[in-house]
């Protein structure tokens, strides 16, 4: 049985319920194994961001991460920001998504990076990075535009505060491009659109350029025995692990996911704030928050009558 998080939404009164099921503790499956054993099965059993779960594993578990490690996690993490910005927000908007602009993600040549640059941004990622505002006002594909039409709305849409913000706006919200002038400021939907875009199109800058162009969008490590942490498409993943005597006596994965589906937590905070926006825009600002939370489950939304007094 696959996990699934069911969303239970209702108009009246606006309000957000979350639900997960068939949650399965996979890293159970570690304990009594060698270090060397469990490396070789992570890949096997997180096919979502597995580069990500491999090099957090490997620094958990104190052995060498791969060679390539900045290359997996830089390619890992565009070719999961592509599917959220090519197929994901269209489909919020109940828009028609053009299939062809999502073959050849399991490669990134230069050739393959400059069509994906081309569809995201309508020009290359240098020049987006140089003027995001100008590209995104003269947009005409779908997620340039799609972003414009959300800042067309005004600023404070589904507005939440950075602090404890377990998705990679947490990362994201670093970057200049992003700045907001006001500290205390909440972190607005259309601001988490653009951190998506402007992380993919400096991950595909460095993927061009990285034999003489380091960046921390792809860092990794282990900050204290026994702990492994690398960022990931939604967020920051951690691994701990305990060793005796050379075998796994307990394991442990912490995601961006279980955290921001805690009860109460961040992402009912979010769909909350995108349930009690107008009604005409309601449905697609819900989706689109959706989206840019992106949790990393399979999503089931649900409609609850409303209910009277």
């Amino acid at each position: 049985m696959s996990p699934v998080l069911t969303v239970e939404r209702c108009d009246e009164p606006p309000s957000v319920r979350l639900v997960r099921s068939g949650d399965v503790d996979v890293a159970r499956l570690f304990v009594g194994k060698t270090p060397e054993q469990v490396i070789s099965l992570v890949p096997l059993i997180f096919n979502l961001c597995s580069a990500a779960h491999r090099i957090a594993a490997a620094a958990a578990l104190g052995l060498p991460a791969p060679a390539d490690a900045p290359i997996m996690l830089a390619r890992e993490m565009l070719r999961e920001h592509a599917l959220m910005l090519l197929r994901d927000w269209p489909t919020a908007c109940g828009e028609d998504w053009d299939i062809a602009t999502l073959s050849g993600l399991a490669r990134f040549d230069r050739d393959r990076l400059e069509r994906l640059d081309t569809d995201l941004f309508g020009v290359s990622a240098d020049v987006f990075l140089r003027d995001p505002a100008t590209v995104i006002a003269r947009a005409a594909i779908h997620p340039t535009r799609i972003l414009k039409e959300e800042r067309g709305r005004g600023t404070g849409l589904c507005a939440m505060p950075l602090a404890g913000d377990p998705t990679a706006m947490a990362r994201m919200a670093d970057d200049p491009l992003l700045a907001s002038p006001d500290p205390g400021q909440g972190i607005d939907l259309p601001t988490r659109m653009l951190g998506v875009l402007v992380e993919a199109a400096r991950l595909s800058e460095w993927l061009k350029q990285r034999a003489d162009a380091p960046t921390r969008l792809v860092e990794a490590g282990a900050t204290e025995a026994g702990v492994g942490r690398a960022e990931a498409a939604r967020g920051t993943l951690v691994h701990r692990v305990v060793v005796e005597s050379g075998r796994i006596v307990s394991y442990r994965v912490e995601t961006p996911t279980d955290d921001m589906t805690r009860k109460d937590g961040f992402l009912t905070k979010l769909l909350s704030a995108a349930q009690r926006t107008p009604s005409d825009i309601r449905d697609r600002i819900f989706k689109l928050a959706l989206c840019c939370a992106n949790p990393c489950v399979a999503v089931r939304v649900v409609e609850r009558a409303p209910v009277h007094a």
